[in-house]
This record gives structure tokens, sequence and C-alpha cells, in this order.
């Protein structure tokens, strides 16, 4: 018997470093559920409405640099919670 049966992990906070947990949390099987005071995923990274705008006050962009993080990155792409930058953007 599976010692993590049942068990469910609250990940706090969906910016980059919380989308990750969860992933790997996922991945190893283990039920885990996200919790963020946002309406949104991304933390920092996401972007921000103001009536007819829109804009990002976080970072612009991140280089991934390591497979394993080159991997999660490839992850949330799929899943639409990134997009690669254009190079003439």
């Amino acid at each position: 018997m599976s010692k993590t049966k049942g068990l469910v992990i609250a990940v706090l906070g969906t910016a980059i470093s919380g989308l990750g947990v969860y992933t790997r949390l996922r991945q190893a099987g283990i039920g885990a559920v996200l919790i963020d005071k946002s309406p949104g995923l991304g933390g920092r990274m996401a972007m921000r409405r103001v009536r007819h705008s829109q804009f990002d006050h976080g970072e612009q962009f991140f280089t991934a640099r390591t497979a394993q993080f080159s991997a999660l990155v490839e992850d949330l792409e799929a899943n639409g919670l990134c997009a690669s930058l254009q190079a003439d953007h």
C-alpha cells in the first residue's frame, strides 16, 4: 500500500515555483491542489487587465538553461501556461 494513498497536498501560490511543485507532485501520483489569492495563474509572471488595457508587471521573460527546467517549461507551454518569446517581439 502506498504511503501517499489519499494524501492531497495544497500548493500555495501559482507562480513558476508553485506550478513546478504541483506538476512534480502530480507526475509522482500524489494528489495536489493549487491555491492562489489571484483569479489567474502565474504570480508576477501573469498578465494583468485593468479596464480595457493589459500589461505584464513582473518578469518579461526567462531563459531555461537546464534540461530539467526546459522540460518543465515545455510542459507549461503544452498546457497553455506560458509561451515562447518570438525574436521579432
